[in-house]
């Protein structure tokens, strides 16, 4: 099972993923699958959107799906995005024949109608009924939710997927106060998240090592707002850029996987980075899933 770690502050937003893919049933079940799969999908680089449950939807690995389903439908909004993912999750889970959780987390930036922006979360979920109680079992429908963040409260948290081991969700959080107080930036909290993922795999083989991981900081998100221009890069995470980072301990900084992307009509995916340090300079390649078709 996949595990998501995500926090809204009132400064940024942070959500890491593992990436592993096990099999849920059949002779291979709780077999490892694959183990560097995106389950993270940036939408219009305020938001980032992260899924556990199943890996493939109508045909094709869910984080495509996000994207394809939201591209068709020009989804600029997190709550537009909301309603298009529970309603076409449902028919999609129906014909894969399984019954399995399928959770979809949204984080980012929310703009009031006085251009305040808050940090929230929208969860959208087949394990929870209509009042937010926990089902006993996956159910057919889907539900939707939204949590901001109060002005009072120095964070919120959410764990989605396989739980944290225990007493890990206190150390967790104890480490995330002290930070705030010390106004780190995001660049330590997220490293926390990938420790704490690589913790929880080595106790639950559902979890991958692997880490993938992205920060949106308000600064960031007022950009976007204003200009339009949305660009996540692949560095370091800062109070000014949105950024992802890849975590494999076994593989080259150099070179970093990517989120899957969606804005409007345009979806990529297969986002892979190269930084040239030597000349100050960072190439991107991906595969182009859906386009704006010509007028």
């Amino acid at each position: 099972m996949t595990q998501i770690l995500a926090a809204l502050t009132h400064d940024y937003v942070l959500v890491a993923s593992d990436r592993r893919l096990t099999f849920a049933s059949g002779p291979r079940n709780g077999q490892v699958a694959d183990d560097d799969t995106c389950k993270l999908v940036c939408l219009c680089g305020i938001w980032g959107i992260a899924y556990t449950g199943l890996a493939t939807l109508d045909g094709m690995p869910t984080h495509e799906w996000i994207a394809v389903r939201l591209a068709e439908n020009k989804c600029v909004s997190p709550y537009s995005a909301a309603q298009i993912l529970g309603d076409a999750a449902a028919p999609a889970l129906r014909a894969a024949g399984i019954s399995l959780e399928l959770t979809f987390l949204i984080a980012g930036w929310a703009r009031l109608p006085d251009l305040t922006l808050v940090p929230h979360f929208l969860l959208i979920s087949n394990m929870h009924e209509a009042v937010g109680q926990l089902r006993a079992a996956p159910g057919q429908s889907f539900n939707r939710f939204e949590r901001r963040l109060r002005s009072d409260e120095a964070y919120a948290a959410r764990v989605v997927g396989q739980p944290l081991p225990n007493g890990r969700g206190k150390q967790l959080d104890r480490l995330l106060r002290r930070m705030l107080k010390h106004k780190v930036g995001p660049k330590p909290a997220m490293q926390a998240f990938a420790r704490e993922i690589l913790r929880t795999s080595e106790v639950r083989n559902s979890v991958g090592e692997k880490v993938l991981a992205f920060s949106i900081p308000i600064a960031a998100a007022r950009q976007t707002y204003k200009t339009r221009n949305q660009m996540m890069l692949a560095m370091e995470p800062n109070l000014s850029n949105a950024a992802f980072c890849y975590f494999d301990p076994a593989y080259s900084q150099l070179r970093q996987y990517g989120p899957t992307f969606t804005c409007g009509e345009s979806a990529v995916t297969d986002v892979e980075t190269e930084n040239d340090p030597a000349r100050d300079f960072q190439s991107s390649s991906m595969r182009i899933l859906h386009m704006r078709k010509p007028s």
